[in-house]
């Protein structure tokens, strides 16, 4: 299947389909691949189409391999704790053997490690209230003047006060 919300590849043909996906306008913002070994593969076509990651887009995977950790890929990544799912399917199959007929239900909540391959949407050039400065070189406080609330989000057509 493809389409807008994702893409499922098979061995033929995933260089050409990553360049496809890459080259639609507008161009995702982040790519989240169904296991690690898949989203280096995404790094190298973001690599050879001279896009930079997380700045021009974010790469996520799942299974947290050993090589997503190494410090030059530090790749973002689920993990899904496959040594608990491991040792417990190991202990239902000798359950099972020993004479358990009932059926058994378990589940790992997996977890997100965040690492340096997802930013925020946008690119080093994006609204981003925590990282502009004011004239004055203090840190913006996040409030709109002549606001009592701290948005969430600017204002349409807004931009931070650069007044001190």
């Amino acid at each position: 299947m493809d389409g807008d919300l994702g893409l499922h590849l098979d061995d033929r043909d995933r260089s050409s389909r990553r360049r496809e996906l890459l080259s639609r306008s507008p161009r995702p913002t982040a790519i989240f691949a169904g296991s690690d070994e898949s989203a280096l593969g995404v790094l190298t076509a973001l690599h050879e189409a001279g896009l930079s990651v997380p700045d021009g887009v974010s790469v996520a995977g799942y299974d947290n391999t050993r090589l997503a950790a190494h410090p030059n890929i530090a790749l973002t990544t689920v993990n899904q704790d496959g040594a608990v799912m491991g040792r417990t399917a190991g202990r239902l199959l000798l359950e099972r053997v020993e004479g358990r007929t009932t059926a058994v239900h378990f589940s790992v909540t997996p977890s997100l490690v965040v690492r340096r391959s997802t930013a925020p949407p946008g690119g080093p050039g994006a609204w981003r209230p925590t990282s502009r400065r004011r004239r004055s070189g203090r840190p913006w406080t996040g409030r709109w003047p002549g606001s009592r609330r701290w948005p969430s989000r600017p204002p349409r057509g807004s931009r931070p006060s650069s007044a001190p």
